[in-house]
């Protein structure tokens, strides 16, 4: 644990290193900052994120009956996921409000035949028709 002073704040940094396996994996630095101007404070979580989980780790302070630091860590799967399916949604949407090619050329040959029987309905209406017995 570390102590920095920065120009509005004052930050105590846990230095966290991950192992998995009982190998190191990496370094991760959460923090809790004191805001002396209006007697706030407030903590910044480190984040390992990958594909399949992304691990959160906060120091939330000091113990007040042992004077320990408190660090919660947060293992949460599959977070990245969901941001692909995001993603894969607006991709669809996208998709499917593209216009398709294929009614068109299905009215425009539908046209093709009102048209052929309009002009056989014209025809049909000049000629008289008789019906005679023999």
């Amino acid at each position: 644990m570390d102590s920095k002073p920065e120009k509005n704040y004052t930050a105590e940094r846990m230095v966290v290193e991950v192992l998995r396996n009982n190998k190191p994996m990496m370094m991760l630095y959460p923090e809790r900052r004191f805001f002396p101007s209006n007697q706030e404070s407030g903590t910044m979580v480190a984040i390992y994120s990958t594909l399949r989980e992304d691990l959160y780790v906060v120091y939330a302070g000091r113990s007040p009956d042992s004077n320990l630091p408190v660090i919660h860590a947060y293992l949460n799967p599959l977070v990245k996921w969901i941001w692909l399916g995001g993603l894969v949604v607006v991709f669809g949407t996208l998709v499917a409000l593209l216009p398709n090619r294929q009614p068109a050329m299905v009215l425009a040959a539908e046209r093709q035949k009102s048209a052929g029987h309009a002009l056989a309905g014209a025809v049909a209406s000049h000629a008289t028709y008789s019906e005679s017995h023999d």
